[in-house]
């Protein structure tokens, strides 16, 4: 358990069908390589609000909006990442393209 890392669709996949299975968010997260706070908030956030069961398709929808409404996506648009590779192939260093940007 290094890095963070995103749950994955089939990380969803595991999650159900250990859930349906009765196994605990610990027994789960131990099969999938996460923590078990990350599986039990993923349980918690991606639940279907009519039933209050947890649906894979319906996670990965819910996970997949909020990652694009998140802040930082208004933030930056391909213009910007386009010219931030643009100077960096120039062998421009990092402090360089931040304070060309300002």
């Amino acid at each position: 358990m290094n890095k963070y890392k995103q749950i994955t669709l089939s990380d969803r996949y595991i999650i159900y069908h250990e859930r349906k299975q009765g196994k605990s968010c610990v027994e789960i997260a131990d099969i999938i390589g996460k923590h078990r706070s990350t599986v039990d908030r993923e349980l918690k956030r991606n639940k279907c609000p009519s039933h209050g069961y947890y649906f894979i398709d319906k996670a990965d929808a819910y996970a997949r909006t909020r990652r694009s409404r998140s802040r930082k996506n208004l933030h930056y648009c391909d213009a910007d990442f386009l010219l931030v590779r643009k100077l960096l192939r120039k062998d421009w260093s990092p402090e360089q393209v931040v304070d060309h940007i300002r």
